[in-house]
């Protein structure tokens, strides 16, 4: 998983090696992409293709369905985000997934199946962030107890934090 110029390590997670090159590729160049994960191809294209359901549809059908709460970074987002090292708006439209109790409450896009979908692919790639966290944690964070990390984070409860 050694990082070439132009090139991103990719972290079998199926190998026996997987904290030593996970942690090498966190050092150096600082991402990866994870292979054998667990999330099915076919739960990612669902996914995808909710998300395409939802985009494809006009700005006022996107604003209306998932009205935009700052306080809760969630809801649709039209060139909006500020990007903080340039004080400059995002060229970007966004759909904020928030996973704390009450955000997404008027938020979901009314595209069929988009809330239950997307809600169960959030818990699968929220369990691929914890085993994440645990395998990173011992050496990113030697004095807390293991499991510390992913237990700080938490799907629909009121201080979460977890965003799709």
């Amino acid at each position: 998983a050694q990082a070439i110029h132009g090139q991103v390590p990719v972290i079998d997670l199926s190998d026996s090696g997987v904290a030593d090159a996970m942690w090498e590729a966190a050092q150096e160049p600082g991402f990866f992409v994870v292979t054998n994960h667990g999330i099915s191809e076919e739960a990612i294209e669902e996914a995808f293709r909710l998300s395409r359901d939802f985009f494809n549809q006009s700005k006022e059908d996107k604003e209306r369905q998932s009205p935009f709460e700052k306080s809760m970074n969630a809801g649709y987002e039209f060139f909006s985000q500020i990007r903080p090292s340039t004080g400059a708006p995002d060229q970007k439209e966004s759909l904020q997934i928030t996973a704390r109790e009450g955000c997404m409450d008027g938020r979901w896009p009314s595209v069929p199946n988009f809330e239950e979908r997307l809600k169960n692919f959030m818990v699968k790639s929220h369990d691929l962030g914890c085993r994440i966290l645990s395998i990173l944690e011992p050496r990113a964070c030697p004095k807390l107890a293991q499991g510390t990390l992913a237990a700080a984070h938490r799907l629909w409860v009121e201080d979460g934090q977890c965003t799709l």
